[in-house]
């Protein structure tokens, strides 16, 4: 039987360590980079995390009117809120809503939020505008190896309920991956 050479055999302890260490550090960067939502919207009370297909105390309708990383760096969306099915009544019939487009594995710098504006849930207008700046960072890939992630949209819509004489604040903040509403102009 033939010895193996002590070059060899220092190659492929290289190429083991060098295999291991690459989904490792990839790994490590994915949960030091993970945005926290709720941590970023500062939101403490009541608060829901959901998917766009789970929301069901009321209809949220979103339109992306643009979606420009290349120019002007920003993104304007309409959102409407209507056929409020919640138990008890919403204070005011109004809703406080703020988005944010946020894309992990960039940097935790990758969470660009609007501000807010209230929407009054019982008006027939009862649509905003809102608009994101600054989205220089989605235009930018810092992971060589990984497909850039497109980013997504999240909105958090407060409000607060009386049932009963007690009154109840609500945080829902409901998830829209990047594509999952119509985008007018511009995008990926």
């Amino acid at each position: 039987m033939k010895k193996i050479p002590r070059k060899f055999v220092f190659l492929i302890i290289l190429l083991a360590i060098v295999i291991l260490t690459i989904p490792i550090y990839y790994l490590t960067m994915y949960f030091n980079l993970k945005i926290d939502v709720k941590e970023k919207f500062s939101a403490t009370e009541n608060v829901h995390e959901l998917d766009y297909t789970s929301v069901i105390n009321y209809d949220v309708d979103i339109t992306c009117l643009s979606f420009d990383i290349k120019d002007n760096y920003s993104a304007k969306y309409e959102i409407s809120i209507k056929n409020e099915q919640i138990n008890g009544q919403v204070v005011d019939n109004k809703m406080s809503v703020k988005i944010a487009l946020t894309a992990n594995w960039i940097s935790q710098d990758a969470f660009k939020s609007s501000s807010s504006n209230t929407i009054n849930i019982k008006n027939e207008d009862n649509e905003k505008t809102f608009t994101i700046n600054n989205l220089e960072i989605f235009n930018k890939h810092t992971n060589p190896l990984l497909p850039f992630p497109k980013p997504t949209l999240y909105v958090l819509v407060s409000y607060q309920v009386k049932d009963n004489g007690k009154t109840t604040s609500y945080n829902d903040i409901i998830k829209y991956p990047y594509g999952s509403y119509t985008i007018e102009t511009g995008g990926y």
